[in-house]
């Protein structure tokens, strides 16, 4: 009875962390369309001085806000995996859980910023130095850590991958985890040597990544478990 209770949890947590997970990535599909088509985001950074001006605390809270709710919930995911796997794949949901704990360190701490620190400078108006912290900088100290965050999170995809075996759904799961994880880990290196590219990466994660999750959730429904 003891471990029945302890499987029925972790399959309630699983479930519920998975769909939260599914919601919190759409909103950031959405909201990537948002903050791209309203957001002076571009190479021809013009100054803090003019991104006061345009700046939307909502346009901001839109996109920082599922992200933010995001990072936990997968790591919720990712938790429950560990206790659902046997054998070698407990192995790689426990390093893939490392990863991801580095990714909800950064990406959480990056965006509380922009919410708290960044978003009363913007209102206060005394905005010296903060042009390094700028969401709308395409160099700044925001979009360095957002991209390593999600690097992480790649490669806790790609050590994934492997324990999506067996049916239909398990393989398309693994698809995704492979796709999205090789395009997060070669951001760093377009950033690092500045090589300008539409944000496909971003818009197949926002895309894709809610299928998954979605998935996975029925699978904790279903009571799957990962040899």
């Amino acid at each position: 009875m003891e471990q029945y209770d302890e499987n029925n949890l972790i399959n309630r947590f699983g479930f519920w962390a998975s769909i939260i997970a599914t919601i919190c990535s759409l909103m950031f599909l959405i909201a990537l369309i948002i903050v791209a088509t309203h957001i002076p985001l571009n190479l021809n950074w013009h100054g803090i001085q003019q991104y006061r001006l345009y700046y939307n605390s909502i346009q901001i809270f839109i996109f920082t806000v599922p992200c933010c709710l995001l990072a936990p919930s997968v790591l919720t995911l990712i938790a429950s995996l560990y206790y659902k796997t046997k054998h070698k794949n407990h192995f790689l949901c426990f390093l893939a859980l490392v990863f991801t704990i580095i990714y909800v360190g950064q990406i959480t701490m990056n965006y509380y910023i922009q919410m708290s620190a960044v978003h009363s400078t913007m209102q206060s108006g005394d905005i010296n130095g903060f042009t390094a912290f700028a969401f709308g900088n395409p160099n700044s100290i925001f979009w360095s850590i957002e991209i390593l965050g999600y690097t992480f999170l790649s490669i806790a995809m790609l050590i994934l991958a492997p324990i999506f075996n067996g049916s239909k759904i398990k393989i398309t799961i693994k698809w995704i985890f492979i796709i999205n994880g090789f395009l997060g880990i070669i951001a760093p290196l377009q950033d690092i040597l500045k090589i300008s590219s539409p944000p496909i990466g971003l818009m197949l994660f926002g895309i894709t990544f809610p299928i998954s999750t979605a998935l996975i959730a029925y699978l904790f429904k279903k009571d799957i478990n990962f040899e």
